[in-house]
């Protein structure tokens, strides 16, 4: 179903992300991805077309209920360039809604 290479491409940022939060840690330097399932976005539209969904249906089909919003991404993203994270790097987080597939 054409899955292959975007999965395929999710976990090799991991692993370029593991890889570069270990080679830069001693430089304060920070390295983190950050996974969100579907966003309201074009691309989350997409998903849901594809499925001939609307963006409702589909958020229904979440755990939550609902689809994330840009926003909610922007303020993980945030945080993880705040101090609260200061003790956070090479890590993966998940903005999902409780969407762990």
């Amino acid at each position: 179903n054409g899955t292959a290479n975007y999965t395929a491409s999710k976990h090799a940022v991991l692993g370029l992300t593991k890889c570069a939060a270990l080679e830069n840690v001693r430089r304060n330097i920070r390295v983190n991805a950050v996974a969100p399932a579907v966003i309201d976005t074009g691309m989350g539209a997409g998903f849901a077309s594809d499925l001939k969904l609307s963006m409702a249906d589909f958020g229904r089909l979440h755990p939550i209920g609902r689809i994330g919003q840009p926003e909610e991404v922007a303020k993980a993203i945030y945080f993880l360039c705040t101090e609260t994270s200061s003790y956070i790097s090479g890590a993966e987080l998940h903005i999902n809604g409780g969407q762990h597939v």
